[in-house]
């Protein structure tokens, strides 16, 4: 727990020393929301966002058995026509949890109770893609709705 912990704060902690870091290079005197203020804010936020999709990567690289495990149950499950991503979520986390080493680390925070559905509802979307281009039919992307229903409307 105090490894995530650590993680989520040493996040944060870049977010506003990059943050601070950029108010002392160029010695701004305003406040954001002025021009340069809120292009030196975006500036620091992109690049710490930038850090933290790095070590969300890590991350992820580090269960990548699970994710591509969890990915290729959201593309079946988002194939299926009218499955939508609750159901994919919900596999994948079932199978995350019966594959891991310690399945009691569950509903606890685990790395693996997190990345299985996340990685499942991605690319839940793509398989609904996939019968969307393929046939024109919107019903695999939540009948109709969503993201990619409108966009075949």
């Amino acid at each position: 727990m105090s490894k995530r912990l650590s993680g989520i704060l040493l996040a944060a902690g870049l977010l506003g020393l990059a943050a601070l870091m950029f108010l002392q290079t160029f010695k701004v005197r305003n406040f954001p929301g002025t021009r340069f203020g809120a292009e030196i804010w975006s500036r620091a936020i992109l690049i710490c966002l930038g850090v933290l999709a790095l070590v969300l990567l890590v991350q992820a690289l580090r269960h990548r058995a699970l994710t591509l495990r969890s990915s290729a149950i959201g593309i079946f499950v988002g194939v299926l026509p009218a499955a939508g991503v609750s159901i994919s979520n919900l596999i994948a986390y079932d199978q995350a949890k019966k594959n891991s080493k310690t399945p009691e680390r569950f509903g606890k925070g685990s790395e693996e109770g997190i990345i299985a559905p996340e990685s499942a509802n991605n690319a839940t979307m793509g398989g609904a893609l996939m019968v969307l281009v393929a046939l024109g039919d919107p019903r695999g992307c939540g009948g109709g709705g969503g993201a990619c229903g409108a966009a075949g409307a």
